[in-house]
């Protein structure tokens, strides 16, 4: 088990963070109980974890900065496993803007329609199609870039098993 707040490793059934002191809430023992709040909490958490985890990898990051290299044994970090789910987020909030922003332009080329109906219907059907391309593009480079991530992430844990093999 892993404290929600600062990633440290906990001891099952632990009520208080060795590290930073978070108070965990008591697990109901009815069916059902609290499933609601779960579910909240859940959701508050797919958009506040991101920006956890990108404040105790910036933490680590400075840590590693100051020592110089990277100790292998210390690599644990089970809050990277958030860097999936947060690139995922990320994308899908990129691809959704560009395609409104584009459907919006080709809303806006209506207006050409007094002037030239075929100005107007090739930028109504032209800007959400250049949206759809460009929104596809924007997914691949940061898919990529993510990939590139977590196999780094995946070979330094890797590294570590290893190290501590030997």
């Amino acid at each position: 088990m892993f404290c929600p707040n600062c990633g440290a490793k906990v001891f099952e059934g632990s009520t208080k963070c060795s590290q930073c002191g978070e108070v965990f809430a008591a697990i109901g023992t009815k069916t059902g109980e609290g499933a609601f709040k779960g579910f909240l909490i859940l959701l508050v958490s797919y958009f506040t974890m991101p920006l956890k985890t990108l404040k105790i990898t910036l933490q680590q990051l400075r840590s590693l900065g100051m020592k110089g290299s990277l100790e292998v044994k210390n690599t644990e970090i089970p809050h990277l496993t958030w860097i999936g789910i947060a690139g995922h987020f990320v994308a899908s909030f990129v691809i959704i803007l560009i395609i409104l922003g584009s459907v919006i332009a080709g809303l806006k080329s209506l207006e050409k329609l007094k002037y030239s109906a075929v100005d107007a219907f090739v930028g109504l059907i032209g800007y959400p199609i250049g949206g759809i391309l460009v929104a596809i593009f924007a997914d691949w480079f940061i898919m990529v870039g993510l990939e590139i991530l977590l196999l780094w992430v995946s070979i330094t844990n890797d590294i570590k098993k290893i190290a501590d093999k030997n």
